[in-house]
């Protein structure tokens, strides 16, 4: 039915995801730059720091990511030490389950336990997708808990209308920008059984707006969410996240134009999955957006593999699957090849690095990348990237943070680029320009090693070596965050603080 080649392709990619999830979880560093604010996050839960109030002044370390990952993760981590791997075993746990319920799909629509497996590791081997799988970060719970909801209803499990919103919810409260399931079966169910259908979607948005509403998170998931969207980033990242699986889209589009020749039992699982790969096709418009990811297309992905399956369990379109699982291997091999002997050591060497610059400081940080500091005990005074997307939209006055820089009362800057060369690759999504032009002129170059570039004010080394400008009450308030129902330090604050 599945040509041997075909196999060991799927098993190959399979095999490279795995071993590099295996390689992920043995170091306690993240993966990305997301990773480490999400362990920033979770490292503020821990001390009941609330992470939805109103973002002003300093520190700026709220979140707009929903609270159902972060809180499961911080209570579940033994150790502030072990937050970045206990998310990656949480994650793991998660895009687990998803490769079993996709596979449970496969095996009713094709009626073969071996096209179940197909299914299943196919998804497992689609490095875009299984790249989260153990990492600190939301996205392969919350496709779990979406794909979840779209089993009950592919399946016709008995009570579907009212269990799958309650999965699909569960899904946005993990990661809010995982829709593609959730809209994908809706659509299908008010087109296909409108009754049911009105029920499912009745259910889904009325314990969303409940929950935005109860628990005040329609600023942070809604408001706070929205960046800038840009025609050109929009083609960069579809050529980095969309194109290489042009040849595996192309034959699950080709596939509904074959419907009528699905058998009835086929149909029925497929539905929802169809609904899903429509609605995820337009929804790749979202990569236009700054700070957009490959996660944004794991749901169009993951629909996309169940389609495959189906279209290999009907010899269709052999060449077009063949080349699209050579893709896949390629991709699967050399990506996680390069993430565990690349990307791995290079972070750990630059916490290693950062960890030796702050030694026997105790001034505020300024970190690029959050965890670096975090990981030390000491928070930086704002998550860069959410920080100048608000200050953008106007929902975050940053003048708080430019006096501060003026005056050196920030001790480090810890960043991946050079002040002295206009930032690229994602780095000026990360600071305003302002922020940059006075760091230029108020800081000097002290090290740098692998990518990572440390700052201090100009003429900081004058200062007894451990010492922080204008006194440590500012230090001490962000390395020993309270549970404040507003920052810690803010525009009414007095002079006996340090940052203001």
């Amino acid at each position: 039915m599945v040509p041997r080649f075909h196999l060991a392709l799927i098993v190959a990619s399979f095999l490279a995801c795995a071993l590099l999830w295996l390689i992920t979880l043995g170091g306690r560093v993240p993966l990305s730059y997301a990773e480490g604010d999400t362990a920033t996050w979770i490292w503020l839960l821990r001390r009941g720091y609330n992470l939805y109030t109103e973002p002003t002044g300093l520190p700026l370390w709220q979140s707009n990511y929903p609270p159902l990952f972060l809180h499961l993760v911080a209570a579940l981590a033994p150790s502030d030490s072990e937050i970045v791997r206990t998310g990656g075993v949480v994650s793991l746990a998660g895009f687990v389950l998803a490769m079993a319920l996709l596979g449970a799909c496969a095996h009713a629509a094709t009626g073969s336990r071996l096209l179940g497996w197909v299914a299943a590791l196919l998804l497992g081997g689609t490095l875009f997708v299984s790249y989260h799988a153990a990492t600190c970060l939301p996205d392969a719970p919350a496709l779990a808990l979406g794909l979840g909801g779209i089993t009950l209803v592919a399946l016709r499990v008995r009570g579907w209308p009212l269990l799958a919103p309650v999965a699909f919810v569960a899904a946005v409260m993990m990661k809010h920008s995982l829709v593609v399931l959730p809209l994908g079966t809706l659509a299908w169910a008010l087109r296909r059984a409108p009754r049911q259908g009105l029920v499912l979607a009745l259910g889904t948005a009325g314990l969303v707006g409940w929950l935005l509403w109860r628990q005040g998170l329609f600023a942070p998931l809604v408001l706070w969410t929205m960046a800038d969207w840009s025609p050109l980033f929009f083609l960069s990242q579809c050529a980095r996240f969309v194109l290489p699986w042009g040849a595996g889209l192309a034959v699950a589009v080709r596939l509904l134009g074959r419907w009528a020749q699905l058998p009835a039992h086929t149909r029925q699982v497929l539905g929802p999955f169809a609904g899903a790969l429509l609605v995820g096709l337009p929804w790749t418009l979202v990569l236009g957006r700054c700070g957009s990811g490959s996660n944004h297309t794991m749901e169009l992905l993951t629909a996309m593999c169940l389609h495959l399956t189906i279209a290999m369990a009907g010899c269709w379109w052999r060449r077009a699957v063949l080349l699209h699982l050579l893709v896949t291997c390629c991709m699967a091999v050399g990506g996680a090849a390069y993430l565990a002997l690349v990307r791995l050591p290079g972070v750990r060497q630059q916490m290693a690095y950062t960890r030796a610059q702050l030694q026997g400081r105790s001034g505020p940080v300024l970190a690029e990348s959050t965890w670096y500091t975090t990981a030390l005990g000491r928070p930086p005074v704002v998550v860069p990237f959410l920080a100048t997307n608000l200050a953008r939209r106007g929902q975050w006055d940053p003048s708080p943070l430019l006096r501060a820089l003026r005056a050196g009362q920030i001790e480090r800057l810890v960043l991946h680029f050079p002040l002295e060369e206009p930032p690229g690759g994602g780095h000026d999504e990360r600071f305003l320009p302002e922020v940059l032009a006075v760091a230029r002129a108020r800081y000097q170059l002290l090290g740098q090693q692998r990518g990572v570039y440390v700052y201090g004010p100009l003429q900081q080394e004058a200062r007894p070596h451990g010492s922080s400008p204008r006194g440590g009450a500012a230090a001490a308030a962000l390395q020993d965050p309270r549970p404040p129902s507003a920052p810690v330090i803010g525009p009414t604050d007095r002079p006996q603080t340090a940052l203001q």
